[in-house]
């Protein structure tokens, strides 16, 4: 599983399926007002990962599992206003799948569906769900002025491309690279110059809690 991070700073994670097609999830970060809510959870969540060393290498294993942990520590993870029903939903509704379309080109379903139709096996929603809920605690600890440059080092770390695309233009640049086809592959060189090449390196983790 690749990372791949717009520079509206909007996760994209490729996901190879077993019958070998890819879909492609975007995941955008929460709101203030919802950070606000959560922030206790945010915080500690935060804190947690890096104190235990969980860094860009670990910590998107494990995210959504030291939340939860986190926000049931807290007594905010059960109740119509805790984590499980208010927090995580939302992470869901800001995150959605580019499915490779029977027509050809990509259709843009909603995460929740995707795991209400077990369009990916449970190894696959675990792995995306901790990426993702390690994309948007971080989003919502860095500064602004930081963020970028700590999102893109985890992307590196992750073999990732920065692309300047949202999700729909994506799609279209994943439909031209295959000629209108459903493959998934990576965009050719006519999309090329929308994309650069991140090398793999390494990098610490950053602690600055603020948002």
């Amino acid at each position: 599983m690749n990372f791949k991070l717009d520079r509206r700073l909007n996760l994209i994670i490729p996901v190879e399926r077993a019958d070998g097609t890819t879909l492609h999830v975007h995941s955008q970060p929460i709101s203030r007002p919802v950070f606000e809510r959560y922030y206790r959870v945010f915080a500690r969540t935060f804190a947690g990962l890096v104190g235990l060393g969980l860094g860009e290498v670990a910590g998107p294993r494990v995210a959504a599992l030291e939340l939860r942990r986190t926000a049931e520590q807290l007594g905010e993870w059960e109740g119509p206003e805790g984590a499980e029903k208010g927090l995580m939903p939302e992470i869901r509704r800001l995150t959605n799948a580019l499915l490779p379309a029977t027509a050809g080109g990509w259709e843009i379903v909603p995460w929740q569906e995707i795991k209400d139709k077990q369009l990916l096996d449970d190894q696959d929603v675990s792995e995306v769900e901790n990426a993702v809920v390690f994309f948007t605690v971080y989003s919502a600890m860095h500064r602004k002025k930081v963020l970028e440059e700590t999102l893109e080092g985890m992307a590196r770390l992750w073999g990732a491309q920065i692309s300047s695309l949202g999700p729909t233009e994506y799609g279209d640049s994943l439909r031209t690279s295959s000629g209108g086809g459903s493959s998934g592959e990576k965009p050719s060189a006519d999309v090329e110059h929308h994309l650069s090449q991140a090398s793999v390196t390494n990098a610490s983790t950053q602690s600055l809690i603020a948002y």
